[in-house]
């Protein structure tokens, strides 16, 4: 889903009816070719939602699980984990103009240095050209959000 902000969604589902978990939604910035995917969505109970996201916190989770995969209709994206982390709504971390390739590896080294536990070196393999999927949901703690983020290798 995507909309004309990064409201609507919130509680609202696809065929446009209220509801409290609302839908996932892909920041109305984007497109699906964007070097940054931003997508939101409620952290509900039982993990509906982005709810599993809060999984994460734990390494050892992280490391069962490091990867997820991104479908949209025409192709799939197995995403490789890279930073975990805390940040507030208003947090640089939602910066999107990153199209220059130094800026999104700058961006990428920055993120991975902030997670809440280191995940793997990037000095090899980021060359700048990758493309992010950051997946946003609330934590329960006033504005603070819970970031999980991947680099997109198209399947």
């Amino acid at each position: 889903m995507q909309g004309s902000d990064n409201q609507y969604y919130l509680d609202h589902l696809p065929d446009g009816s209220s509801n409290v978990l609302g839908s996932l939604f892909l920041d109305y910035r984007c497109s699906v070719d964007s070097g940054h995917l931003v997508i939101y969505g409620h952290n509900g109970s039982g993990g509906r939602m982005l709810g599993l996201l809060k999984n994460y916190a734990s390494q050892d989770y992280y490391r069962k699980h490091p990867d997820v995969i991104l479908a949209f209709a025409d192709v799939q994206y197995v995403c490789h984990i890279f930073s975990v982390r805390r940040v507030e709504a208003d947090s640089s971390a939602y910066t999107l103009d990153l199209e220059d390739s130094a800026a999104r590896k700058r961006y990428i080294r920055q993120a991975a240095a902030a997670s809440i536990y280191p995940i793997l070196d990037l000095e090899e393999s980021c060359d700048g050209k990758e493309r992010i999927l950051t997946m946003s949901t609330c934590t329960g703690w006033g504005n603070q959000r819970l970031l999980v983020q991947a680099l997109l290798q198209e399947r």
